[in-house]
């Protein structure tokens, strides 16, 4: 019982659309979806509103997954619990319950959900994320360098305990999944059109 609920509370923070909200609050004239890409997540905030509230967006996505694992361990689910509602936060930012199921690309949820579960790993996603996305110029470049990344750094950095497998299984599931969200970003890449997030097609 302890499990279906701390999963429902994950779905139902991660379908919290963070970039909506903020872009609803300061520009009411302008409906985020209908911009740039049309994703709720930062990058398209940036556009709207600029670099500043795509941190913010940024920010409150990777609270979004980061949240219901910090929850679920507080009031004492299992590991896998932990885990699964970090998996239900990542599936609701992108299939939103609010925004009838099209949300977003779920990178910077599934960094707060392993900011969670293999703290040491999260750290080292984002600066392979940040690197990446400065070498290419292109922030999908760099999300899909951190995905890529993630099975591995979990195995290798994630501490012997409750947590490592659960932990080391969520990092399999979500990164094939991160690459899914992205694939119309990688057809623009692999035809030269993404660079430095000026194409619509991005985050």
């Amino acid at each position: 019982m302890k499990t279906l609920f701390v999963v429902v509370v994950g779905y139902l923070l991660g379908s919290i659309p963070t970039g909506v909200l903020i872009v609803r609050r300061l520009r009411p004239e302008i409906d985020l979806r209908s911009i740039g890409s049309g994703n709720i997540g930062a990058t398209n905030v940036s556009r709207a509103l600029g670099a500043r509230w795509g941190a913010v967006t940024m920010l409150g996505d990777c609270a979004k997954g980061l949240v219901p694992v910090l929850f679920a361990r507080w009031i004492g689910a299992s590991a896998t619990a932990a885990a699964m509602a970090g998996i239900a936060a990542f599936l609701g930012h992108i299939y939103p319950i609010y925004l009838d199921m099209k949300g977003g690309k779920g990178a910077s949820t599934a960094l707060g959900v392993f900011l969670g579960l293999a703290p040491l790993a999260a750290l080292l996603l984002l600066f392979i994320w940040v690197c990446a996305a400065l070498i290419a110029q292109t922030t999908a470049v760099g999300a899909l360098s951190a995905a890529l990344a993630l099975p591995i750094l979990v195995i290798g950095t994630a501490p012997a305990g409750p947590f490592r497998g659960p932990a080391i299984t969520t990092a399999i599931l979500i990164a094939p999944f991160v690459f899914y969200t992205h694939r119309e970003n990688i057809r623009r890449i692999l035809r030269g059109e993404l660079q430095a997030g000026k194409k619509a097609g991005e985050n």
